[in-house]
């Protein structure tokens, strides 16, 4: 059951996202229960950090993710500088997370997938051009 419920919230997140982010390709990809978006830089994707809409047990949360030993160890340290998000360990790093979280047993869809896109646009607009500058440095090592 919530296997179907999420993915009638992506399929809906999908379209109402679509159009509203310069920078994401919000195609992505399905993983294992979540939704892979990919952050581009210079106009081609990369893997130093993306987005996941992915959900754990109940709760859908929108996170930014780091790849890479070197985007890792980088980023581990950066100050938020805004109460809307959290780190947290995330297998050997740690990884930003929205404080807003969705309870799929209780979704409504058209209105959480909205929700999702604004958590995400949040997300890009304190976060997003800090990261890939950052991942830009990063990469050129």
């Amino acid at each position: 059951m919530r296997e179907e419920l999420f993915q009638k919230l992506i399929d809906e997140f999908r379209e109402a996202a679509n159009g509203k982010f310069d920078n994401l390709t919000i195609q992505g990809r399905q993983i294992t229960r979540g939704y892979f978006i990919e952050i581009p830089l210079n106009g081609y994707p990369m893997n130093l950090l993306h987005y996941e809409i992915i959900r754990r047990y109940e709760k859908v949360s929108v996170e930014l993710h780091f790849q890479g030993e070197n985007t890792k160890k980088s980023f581990q340290n950066c100050q938020l500088n805004d109460e809307r998000f959290t780190w947290f360990d995330w297998f050997d790093a740690r990884s930003i997370a929205h404080k807003v979280v969705i309870n799929i047993d209780y979704v409504n869809i058209e209105e959480d997938a909205m929700r999702l896109v604004t958590m995400l646009t949040e997300m890009e607009e304190s976060l997003g051009s800090r990261f890939r500058e950052y991942a830009t440095k990063i990469r050129r090592r």
